[in-house]
């Protein structure tokens, strides 16, 4: 294991006891339609699919999340001095990418962080808040054509669950 990733997973591990205020991310659509409006969700989907996703820290700078191409996959990294991600309004979701708060993960302590790798990359990482566990995976989810969707792991975007499961849409507005 290089010096580089095992930072990698040193970053990711010092979350453990940090507070989580917020989660703001960039969510990126599945598909979009032919009349090119971008659809997010669909139900055969377990996954919110971003391209990066941040958690605002109380008296820590912002944990932000994206994937990093590796030898031959993507991985998980962190990537802390990437700018602020800003929140615009709910026009956002015309766009394929929308920028958006992530009401639907919990906030608080985080109590326990387990990272796991493979292929020489962090492929997963999990976060667990009270009794809820944030699963952040290197992934995407591809379009099959007639809405039929697989799921590839070590890919390019970050896929989030909660509790091993999509997690339900809250609020499907991106602002504050």
């Amino acid at each position: 294991m290089s010096d580089w990733l095992q930072n990698q997973i040193r970053s990711f591990e010092s979350l453990q006891g940090k507070t989580v205020k917020r989660w703001v991310g960039i969510e990126m659509a599945l598909q979009e339609t032919e009349d090119g409006i971008p659809e997010f969700r669909h139900d055969s989907v377990r996954y919110f699919q971003m391209s990066r996703i941040d958690a605002e820290l109380k008296d820590e700078p912002t944990a932000r999340f994206v994937t990093s191409q590796g030898k031959d996959v993507f991985g998980l990294i962190r990537y802390d001095d990437l700018a602020e991600i800003v929140v615009h309004d709910e026009e956002d979701w015309g766009n394929f990418l929308c920028a958006r708060v992530v009401h639907e993960l919990p906030t608080g302590r985080i109590k326990e962080v387990k990272v796991l790798t493979e292929s020489n990359v962090i492929s997963e990482v999990r976060l667990q808040i009270d009794a809820d566990e944030i699963g952040l995976f290197a992934g995407e989810v591809y379009d099959d054509f007639d809405k039929k969707y697989s799921v590839r792991f070590l890919a390019e975007c970050v896929l989030l669950q909660l509790n091993g499961e999509r997690p339900e849409v809250l609020s499907f507005s991106p602002g504050g």
